[in-house]
């Protein structure tokens, strides 16, 4: 332990890479909408990464992000001063499934569960969610802990969607916009009110 008892990063990477070898696979660790660990500012997750892919061989990182580019973004693994260059990265996209798969992927999940929603609500949900497999999972999900409510369910989901995209538009714009537009009405060069 560092930093007056408290666990550092590579040494939390180093325990489970430990416990990794004594199941006898690899400890997958994900971090969802990666994007945002651009942000945090006290740690370098490239060195960590970096440090995890070279050292730890009983731990996987896998990095997920609605984000089209993030390896090439945030990881840097075409740009010599990044400490992941020339790393091996796997990328694994999707894309947007057609009215049929997008059916058949909820009737399959549903089957899955060993429930039974009425296909109307599938299709309608595969239309509302236009092929986008994450809000076809989140309502499959949802129906299958709520299935009573499944026909409820679309336009919770429509909802949930709304609220993410809102917040991911506000948080790309407040992480890109300059303090000179946070007041629209004063210059901050001088501090004078602009009319």
């Amino acid at each position: 332990m560092e930093r007056g008892g408290r666990l550092e990063f590579s040494q939390l990477l180093t325990a489970l890479n430990v416990v990794g070898s004594e199941l006898g696979e690899p400890v997958i660790i994900a971090f969802d909408e990666a994007q945002e660990l651009r942000k945090v500012g006290w740690v370098s997750f490239t060195r960590l990464f970096a440090y995890a892919y070279d050292n730890l061989e009983n731990v996987r990182i896998v990095l997920t992000g609605s984000e089209v580019g993030l390896p090439l973004k945030f990881l840097g693994v075409d740009r010599r001063e990044s400490p992941l260059y020339g790393r091996y990265v796997h990328v694994v996209t999707t894309r947007r499934l057609s009215f049929e798969e997008s059916v058949d992927f909820l009737v399959k999940g549903f089957e899955e569960a060993g429930i039974t929603i009425p296909h109307q609500v599938i299709e309608d949900a595969a239309k509302t969610f236009g092929g986008i497999v994450g809000w076809l999972t989140l309502f499959g999900y949802s129906c299958c802990t709520e299935p009573d409510l499944c026909t409820e369910q679309v336009d919770k989901v429509v909802k949930i969607a709304v609220d993410i995209a809102k917040q991911e538009i506000e948080s790309f714009l407040e992480s890109r916009r300059s303090r000179r537009y946070k007041n629209p009405t004063k210059n901050t060069d001088n501090g004078e009110e602009l009319e």
